[in-house]
C-alpha cells in the first residue's frame, strides 16, 4: 500500500470484477440495510469511480465532481462536505463523476484527502469503487478502506476477469477481505465450492448474495432490490451488513424476523 494513504476502520469499499457484477446495487443495498438498523448513526455512500453511482436513487445528488477544485486545494471541512450531501434520515449521499471526460482528472490523493477529511464526521462510509482498477478515485478509496470486498458473478467472463486482474491488485497492494458472489444461484455449475477451488480460496472466503430478480424493474424505478421484498436477497444482504458492522466495531442490533421489511427504502414516504 502506498505510504501516503492510511486505512480507516470505518471506511468500506466494494469493487466489481467487471461491469456486470452489480457492485452499485449491492453496495447501496448494504448501505440502506445498515442505515435502517442503526438510525442513530450517520452513514455515507460515495461514488468513488468514473460514474455517478446513482442509478438506484430517486433523488438528485451533489457530485464529487462539483467540489473537485476545493478538494484539489484542500479547502473543505468535514461539516461543509456533510452539508453538500443529499441527506435523508441518517443516510448521506455524494455521487461520483458525472462527466466521463473528467475521469482522468481525479487521482488517488483526491480520494485520500476526502476520506481523511470526513472519516470522523460519519460512523461508516461505504464506497462504490466501480469495476475499473485504472481509476484514481477507486484506487485511493480501496487503499483507504479498512474493509474491501470484491464482487464477482457466476459468469465465466466475470470470474476470468477477476483472475486476469489478480496480478494488478497484488501490484497495487490491494487485498480483499472477501469475495462476494453476487446474483448467486446455488444450482449453477459455478457454485461456491467450484469457485473456491478454482480461485485457490477457502469456501469461507466466498460470501453469496442470491439472485433476486426484478433487476430491470429496479433500474426503471430507481430503487434497490431490497424494496421488492425477496427474503433470500434480504437475508444475504443482512449477513454481509452484519459482517461489515462487526469488523467496524458497530454493535449489531438483532431484529425479529417480522420487522425485516419495515422500511425497505431510505426514500420511502413515512
Amino acid at each position: 500500500m502506498p505510504s501516503f494513504i492510511k486505512e480507516y476502520d470505518n471506511v468500506v469499499s466494494f469493487h466489481g470484477s467487471d461491469h456486470k457484477s452489480g457492485v452499485t446495487m449491492l453496495s447501496l443495498s448494504v448501505c440502506y440495510d445498515i442505515c435502517r438498523k442503526n438510525p442513530d448513526m450517520s452513514i455515507m455512500f460515495i461514488g468513488m469511480n468514473g460514474r455517478p453511482s446513482c442509478e438506484y436513487v430517486r433523488e438528485e445528488a451533489f457530485s464529487i465532481e462539483d467540489i473537485k477544485m476545493h478538494l484539489d486545494n484542500r479547502t473543505l471541512t468535514a461539516d461543509e462536505i456533510k452539508m453538500m450531501c443529499r441527506n435523508k434520515q441518517n443516510f448521506y449521499l455524494l455521487s461520483g463523476i458525472k462527466d466521463l471526460i473528467r475521469e482522468r482528472e481525479f487521482f488517488p490523493e483526491t480520494a485520500e484527502y476526502l476520506l481523511k477529511t470526513i472519516t470522523e464526521c460519519f460512523d461508516l462510509i461505504i464506497c462504490d469503487t466501480g469495476n475499473d482498477p485504472d481509476n484514481g478515485l477507486a484506487i485511493g478509496a480501496l487503499h483507504g478502506s479498512g474493509q474491501k470486498y470484491c464482487i464477482v458473478s457466476q459468469c465465466e467472463s466475470s470470474v476470468s476477469e477477476f483472475e486476469r486482474r489478480k496480478w494488478l491488485f497484488k501490484k497495487l497492494g490491494i487485498n480483499f477481505d472477501a469475495l462476494v458472489l453476487n446474483k448467486y444461484f446455488p444450482k449453477d455449475p459455478y457454485d461456491r465450492r467450484y469457485l473456491a477451488e478454482r480461485l485457490g480460496k477457502d469456501e469461507g472466503y466466498l460470501m453469496t448474495v442470491r439472485m433476486a430478480g426484478y433487476g430491470r424493474q429496479a433500474e426503471m424505478d430507481h430503487q434497490t432490490l431490497l424494496e421488492y421484498r425477496n427474503d433470500a436477497y434480504g437475508n444475504d444482504i443482512a449477513a454481509l451488513s452484519e459482517r461489515i458492522m462487526s469488523e467496524a466495531g458497530i454493535v449489531i442490533k438483532r431484529e425479529r424476523r417480522r420487522r425485516l421489511w419495515k422500511t425497505g427504502s431510505i426514500w420511502q414516504t413515512e
